[in-house]
Order: structure tokens, then sequence, then C-alpha cells
């Protein structure tokens, strides 16, 4: 009898590079170049998640800031940079959220891919943190750099004003690249009171720069400590360029300005930079427990891999990890997410509207494969971070059935079409889209300012990966399941799953049957996933659905939902020793007592009969079933019938000793040390028959729920 869950964790490949069946890094390529023949560009990007695993600080586990969230960052960081040296350094305007008076920190490296360097100036003090350059700075440090923008800037043809700020800690410095004169009336003053960007609230309607869209650039300079390094230098707020070439423009000048000046350290603030396929921005923020790399796209899943190495090993060097170990031995992702994104090499030349088709396609597939939407997921579910389209409301799932319908008779649905009719149906309970399974805010979206209109969806049904390499496996996945479906329609209608949906696809038997079908549709249609990558897919995981404490709009403006996780499924799965001569049938199981019902089943290894039992770990200070106690330990059994002897299993949530754990797991090895000896059999005499439960809600077709009893 084999146990399947929260005992065992997350035990899935310890991600290693090479495979004995041939190198990742070659079955990377190979998939690859069948994405290619199917003739279709399909760019992936990730936002990878880390946590400090063996801190305790709110930062780390459920609060976005605090701690020391923002020097592990740039410690990050800097190690990035060292991996990229033809970057730049800059720190755009973060996120705000709700009840947060400015938006959070950002940290971010941009760099052309060509590999040329895009920034001679000085560095940011993140990356030189200690020696000359870190120097006090010259007096009017801020005033001459100023001037030599300005003077640098007439140089080459550009029109220049230069306008003190009111406050007299900024001096503002209007440019157009045009040659034309600047407008030297209130509104250059006015834009230079909007900044710095970091410290002031961000409108509801979003950021924007009037000034920069009619063609005047306002660059702020002003005096900064920054809170990384504790260096005072000067800082430069950059405007809302809106193309690479101008944007790089901008930067030749500003570094020329800082080097005439002499300056040791330069920040770079502002508004984000523009991007397009020749240049990468990528980013990392806060998030309740974790920083958040939001990486830039790559064109095929071999430089992914490559990105992704080089994101990781940067991770490492900052102390931080993709993983959480539990005293018991139980294993978890970082705590944040993650999630995948396609596109392509513009919002224009997206996958999504070269192949009009292949959105509704992804939709109709998703629903048939739950796999695809559970197995890589630790926290599943209509309550989760990315419910399906069939866990909301009955409603809703049959509209978006004529939804679909409707697409099919579109000729060739553009792009504003294909938002607006799937759109409304790609949302969580409470109507959020950024909380759903497929999270399309950024396909075509004129309610998103400055970033709706990019032709990207993101897969949100990933929790954080173990390593590099099987997080590059899952974008190997998603590229392939989409040079699929944009030739192929291989899901015909909708599936109602009904209590399937959460009862079998909750098991980790009927996941690995159905992924494999998965890979078997991508065989048969050209864009077959070699073992390397199949392998890294693996994980050992029986799926529970947590459900919401209250309701989900009260809980919509915070960072997190607070979840009912007292309760655990456990898959167990019964088969004949190799090589005996045995009937399955004369075997019954046993949970607390109760005969747990099996269904038979069979895979490649022959015969099996399959089931779970479900039950309460611990009680909730906040939570549901006040009445229901905890079961510190379940005791499973497994006899023979005739039998008088039989074999007692006994799965302990702490130490079979009740003592403490000495720390938290160093390791992966240590913290599967801890769950496997929280599993004690013995061989003992056993009661018989087993009583079958009642006719309650405690049994379902593939799961006894020892709480209802």
């Amino acid at each position: 009898m084999h146990a399947s869950g929260d005992i065992n964790g997350a035990a899935g490949s310890s991600g290693a590079c090479r495979d004995p069946r041939g190198s990742l890094d070659d079955a990377l390529g190979l998939v690859d170049d069948r994405v290619a023949a199917a003739g279709i560009d399909v760019w992936v990007g990730s936002e990878p998640t880390f946590t400090s695993r063996f801190s305790t600080d709110p930062a780390w586990t459920f609060e976005a800031l605090g701690g020391d969230k923002e020097e592990r960052a740039g410690r990050m960081l800097v190690a990035l940079a060292a991996l990229r040296p033809a970057s730049v350094v800059l720190r755009p305007v973060g996120r705000q959220y709700p009840r947060e008076p400015v938006p959070r920190w950002c940290l971010a490296l941009y760099e052309r891919r060509d590999g040329r360097p895009i920034w001679t100036g000085p560095r940011d003090p993140l990356l030189c943190a200690s020696g000359a350059e870190t120097a006090l700075l010259p007096d009017g440090a801020r005033d001459r750099f100023a001037e030599a923008l300005a003077s640098v800037a007439g140089r080459e043809s550009w029109g220049v004003a230069t306008v003190w700020s009111l406050d007299g800690l900024r001096v503002a410095i209007a440019l157009r690249p045009d040659g034309a004169s600047p407008p030297v009336d209130g509104s250059v003053q006015e834009r230079a009171d909007e900044l710095p960007l970091h410290l002031c609230e961000v409108p509801p309607t979003g950021l924007r720069d009037a000034l920069a869209a009619d063609g005047t650039w306002v660059v702020v300079a002003w005096c900064e400590t920054d809170p990384v390094t504790a260096c005072v230098t000067v800082a430069a707020g950059l405007p809302a360029v809106v193309d690479p070439a101008s944007f790089e423009s901008l930067l030749g000048l500003v570094g020329e300005a800082a080097a005439d000046v002499g300056l040791g350290t330069l920040i770079l603030r502002g508004h984000a930079p523009p991007v397009d396929a020749t240049v990468a921005l990528s980013t990392l923020t806060p998030d309740p427990a974790v920083i958040e790399v939001n990486h830039a796209p790559a064109p095929d899943a071999a430089s992914f891999a490559r990105a992704m190495r080089e994101v990781f090993a940067a991770a490492h060097e900052a102390r931080l990890e993709p993983h959480r170990l539990q005293y018991d031995g139980s294993v978890g992702d970082s705590g944040g997410a993650g999630h995948v994104t396609l596109g392509g090499p513009s919002p224009e030349t997206s996958p999504f509207f070269v192949a009009p088709r292949l959105l509704p396609r992804r939709v109709r597939y998703l629903n048939r494969h739950p796999s695809l939407s559970y197995w890589f997921c630790r926290f599943p579910g209509g309550c989760g971070q990315s419910p399906r389209t069939d866990e909301g409301t009955r409603e809703a799932f049959a509209e978006l059935e004529l939804a679909l319908a409707r697409l099919d008779r579109e000729p060739a649905p553009d792009a504003a079409l294909l938002a607006r009719t799937i759109g409304p149906f790609l949302a969580d309970p409470s109507g959020n889209p950024h909380r759903s399974e497929l999270n399309v805010e950024k396909l075509w979206n004129d309610q998103l300012p400055g970033r709706g209109r990019l032709g990207l969806v993101e897969f949100r049904a990933f929790g954080m990966a173990r390593s590099a390499e099987v997080l590059a496996a899952r974008a190997c996945l998603l590229r392939g399941l989409a040079a699929m479906l944009a030739k192929v329609d291989v899901s015909h209608g909708l599936e109602r799953w009904g209590d399937d949906l959460h009862d079998r696809f909750a098991l980790p038997f009927h996941l690995r049957r159905d992924l494999a079908a998965v890979a078997a549709d991508l065989s048969a249609a050209g864009v077959a996933l070699p073992p390397a990558v199949l392998d890294l897919l693996e994980i050992e995981q029986a799926v529970e659905f947590w459900p919401l404490v209250g309701d989900v709009a009260s809980q919509e403006g915070g960072g997190s939902r607070l979840v009912d996780a007292s309760t655990v499924r456990l898959q167990l799965t019964l088969r004949a020793a190799e090589g005996a001569n045995t009937s399955l049938h004369a075997w019954h199981v046993g949970a607390e007592g109760w005969a747990v019902r099996l269904q038979d089943e069979h895979d490649a290894r022959g015969p099996l009969k399959l089931g779970a039992v479900r039950y309460r770990t611990f009680v909730p200070e906040v939570g549901l079933h006040p009445s229901i106690p905890a079961l510190p330990r379940l005791r499973l059994t497994l006899q023979r019938a005739g039998a008088a002897d039989g074999l007692e299993v006994l799965v302990h949530g702490w130490r079979p000793d009740g003592e403490a754990y000495d720390g938290l797991p160093a390791d992966l090895d240590v913290a599967a040390a801890r769950r496997r000896e929280r599993v004690v059999a013995r061989r003992m005499i056993l009661e018989t028959p087993l009583p079958l439960p009642p006719p309650t809600s405690a049994m379902s077709a593939w799961a006894l729920d020892l709480r209802a009893l």
C-alpha cells in the first residue's frame, strides 16, 4: 500500500540539468525546432518568486514590505547584473496596492538583446556599495549635473529649458529631441512637481506623462540617500519615453552629463522604460512573503532556460530559495507563485492574434485536461489564485459555451473581439480578472493603462518551480501546446466534470494519466516532448481544495486571502508486489477503523486499487467547522480476507515521540528523512470485518472523508 499526499510533500525531481537519456538542453532545442516548424512565434516569460526560508519575519511569511527584503533584492540584482554586464540598473516606479500610501519599490535591469552595452554612465550605488565610487557627493553635484545635461543636449541640437523647482531641492530640465524650444510655462513646473514618482500616490487611472506624449521630456534631478547602500548620490527622474531607440538616446545624454561632472554613482528613477523585441526589461519587486522576478520574455525554451539559470543563481547569491521546508519535513514552494506568460515579439505578432483560434481552443483544452490546472498548483480550486472556468457559477459556464460557439462562427476574430468575448469569463468568483487560470488582462485591454494591450496571456496555475530546469520544462509544455492548438483543434466542446473535478482529479494517479494524454496529443501533432522534459514535469502531490473563510469580496482588497487549510487528502494505492500471484480483491484497507472503498484501475505496471482519505490535521484559530477535532495521526490498516493479522500504518503529523524538532530542515534530504520517520508500520492482530461508513457525505466516489464520521 502506498500513500501519497502531504506526507510525501512535493517529492518531484531535484531538477538536475542532465538526464541519463540525454541532455535537457538538447531536448529543449529539439522542442524549439518542432515549435518553429509549426510556423508560429511563441515567446515565453515568467514570474519566479523567491523567499528567505529560514526567516520568520512577517516580510518573509505574509507581508509584502519590510524586513531586509529590499536589501536582499538589491543583492540579487547585483548578482544578476554581474552576469549581464551590458545592462543598466533602473528603479522604475512600482505597483501601488490598496491601503499602501506609496508605490512599492522596484529594481530593474534593462538591456539590448543584441548584447551591445546600453549604458556608459556612472553605476547605480547598488553595484558599488564600497570603494571610491561611494565617496561623499561633491558640492553642487545636482546643479552641475543639470547644467551638464542641458549642455550635452544642446550640443546634440536638442531643444533645452532648465527650470528650478519651487522647493529648491530639485531642478527640472525640459528636452525636445526634435530641436524645438520646450515650453517654459507652468506645465514643466507641474511635471517637475510630480517627481519623484516613487514617493507619490499613483492615480487610479494609472501613471501618465502628457508632456512626453507631446514630445517634451522632463528630467528632474535631486540628491538622494540610497536606502540599501546609505550612499548619498544624484538621482534622475526619467520621463515616459515611447520607444526604446529614443530611450537609449536619452540614456546616452544622461550618462554623458554624469560623466562630465565626475559623478561616481547615479540612480535612474521614473517611468518604466519602453520595450520591444530589441530590448529586455526584468524587474524585482516585493510581494507577500517573497521577492517576485518579472523576467523579460525569451523567444524560445533554450534561451529561456539560460535566463532562468541566471535568475536562480542570483537568488542563491542573495540566500533566497524557491521553496520552503516545514519542521515536519513537508515541502512547499516559495509562497508566491511561478506564473508563465506567452506572447510574441510584439503585441501585433502575438500568437493569440496571428492564430486567432488559439485562445478559444486553449480555453477548451484546459477545461478538458484538469492536470494542466492542478498538477503544478499548490492551492487549486475556486478559492485559489487560479480558478478554472468551471469553478465559478453554473450560469457563467453556460454563457462561456455560447461565447466560444459564437467565436467559432467568426472567420477571423480580431484582438478586440477575442479579448471582449472571452475576457469576462476568465475571472475569479469576485469578478477579479487577475486571479484566473488564464489571465488576459494584458492581451488587449483598454482599461489597463500603459500595459493592457501587449498581446500576453498569463498562465497562473503554477506554483513556484524547484529549479530553473523544471521551470524551463513547464515553458516547453506551454509553448508546445500553443504550437499544437494554433493548427489543430483537439477539444470539441466543453466538459462538465461535476463532482469528478474535485474528487477524481484530486488524485495524482488521474492527474498523471491526464498529463500523459496531453503528451500524447502533442506527439500526434508533431510537437512531442522528449523524456528529458517530461521527467521534469513529475510531482507527487494529492490535491486538496481549501475553502475561503468568509466571502471573496470582503477579502478582495488584501494582498492574500484567509483559507481553512486544515484538511489533508492522501491517495491510497494498493497493488501486488512484483511477481506475486495474488488477487487484490482479497485485501481490505481501513482508515481509523472504517473500510475504505477502492476503485479498480490499471496502469503500465499492471492492475491496482485506488482511493483516498481526507482528514483534519489541525484546528485553525480562524476557520471552518469548530466542532471537528484534529487527527494528530492517521491510522491505516491493511488486511487479507480470512487472515487474523495484518499491517497497521500510522501516519503522524509530527515526530512520533512528540518531541520538538531541532530547527527547520537544513535541506531537502533532511526534510525527506523527517517525512519518512513520521510513517510507522507494524504487523498486528486486527479486528474483522471493517464496517463501511454510513451512507452520508463521508464517502464520495474516490475518497473517504473522516471529518464527516
